[in-house]
């Protein structure tokens, strides 16, 4: 009885070493380096066996061409995660919040969308929701499926344009300037954004969708098109996909 114990015993730990082995190699390497940081409150390692390829074999699910492109892109994600965590400070992680079920559903959702976003440069603001969603800070902000979803259904260049606004709005104010009284060229944000001017009405267009832009200019005598201003929930939206003083 004892024989077939161990025998049991030795292999249940064979299956947890192989199923691990079909984790990237970089990432089983970061989930050491957390589990030595954060002991027994970082949940990562049972969060990543929840992705639908970690289960099973590589060899046999990422065959096609469709899924290897999928991997490479949840890989370079989660090698962001990797090198965020290295720097970031652990006074500022709210491990009450990585016990969570809304931690849980944030990462299977992000991942969901890290696949299946072929721009790259959304995978690092995908991280940048990630890791700004660990923090003390971060982890009480509501709804941030919401947040998701803008990066997710908008490109990288209505961003830069989010962006534009966001940083002049911020130079007003350290100015002392009146944002309400400083107009943004649309010309300008065209030429910075390298985009046509076909094009920006409708990138605009789509900011105001989001609830991120609002025209100033309706109702007022002195009314300029394009007159727009960025909402409160657009900035809350672009600190929460930057990375600050971590």
């Amino acid at each position: 009885m004892a024989k077939a114990y161990v025998r049991r015993s030795k292999n249940k730990n064979m299956n947890e070493k192989n199923k691990n082995t079909l984790l990237p190699k970089k990432f089983s390497n970061a989930l050491d380096i957390t589990s030595s940081k954060y002991e027994e409150s970082f949940k990562i390692r049972a969060l990543i066996q929840a992705i639908p390829w970690a289960g099973s074999s590589l060899d046999t699910m990422l065959s096609a061409e469709g899924i290897r492109i999928k991997k490479r892109r949840l890989e370079s994600f989660l090698n962001k995660i990797t090198d965020s965590l290295k720097v970031i400070s652990e006074d500022k992680i709210d491990k009450k919040y990585l016990e969570s079920e809304e931690f849980y559903e944030l990462f299977l959702i992000l991942t969901e969308k890290v696949m299946k976003s072929y721009e790259k440069n959304k995978i690092g603001l995908f991280k940048n929701i990630f890791i700004n969603s660990l923090t003390n800070k971060g982890s009480d902000i509501y709804y941030k499926e919401g947040l998701i979803n803008i990066v997710s259904n908008l490109s990288i260049k209505h961003i830069q344009i989010l962006r534009y606004y966001f940083e002049r709005e911020e130079i007003f104010k350290k100015e002392g300037r009146n944002p309400n009284n400083s107009f943004t060229s649309p010309h300008a944000i065209i030429q910075q954004c390298y985009i046509k001017e076909s094009q920006f009405e409708g990138f605009t267009n789509d900011l105001v969708r989001f609830g991120l832009l609002y025209d100033t200019g309706l109702g007022r005598t002195d009314y300029k098109r394009f007159d727009y201003r960025i909402t409160n929930y657009a900035q809350d939206f672009m600190n929460f996909i930057t990375i600050n003083n971590l």
